[in-house]
């Protein structure tokens, strides 16, 4: 397995990416608004939990501070 996982080029990867988006398309698996926020939602996950992160992007949000600016 690992000597196939070497092989794995990033050309080889973005084929994958196209078959499977063209065959799956948007699951909806990251509920983000934009990617701003998924980046946002991204960075704020590795700390704490989703239960956590969710009421903070909507804080961003309510507060109109959800933009690179704003951060």
């Amino acid at each position: 397995m690992s000597e196939n996982l070497a092989q794995l080029t990033t050309e080889n990867l973005s084929t994958l990416f196209r078959l499977l988006d063209a065959a799956y398309g948007d699951l909806g698996w990251w509920p983000a608004d934009s990617r701003f926020e998924m980046i946002i939602g991204a960075v704020l996950v590795q700390n704490t939990a989703w239960v956590n992160v969710e009421p903070a992007i909507l804080n961003l949000q309510a507060r109109d501070w959800l933009s690179p600016l704003a951060i």
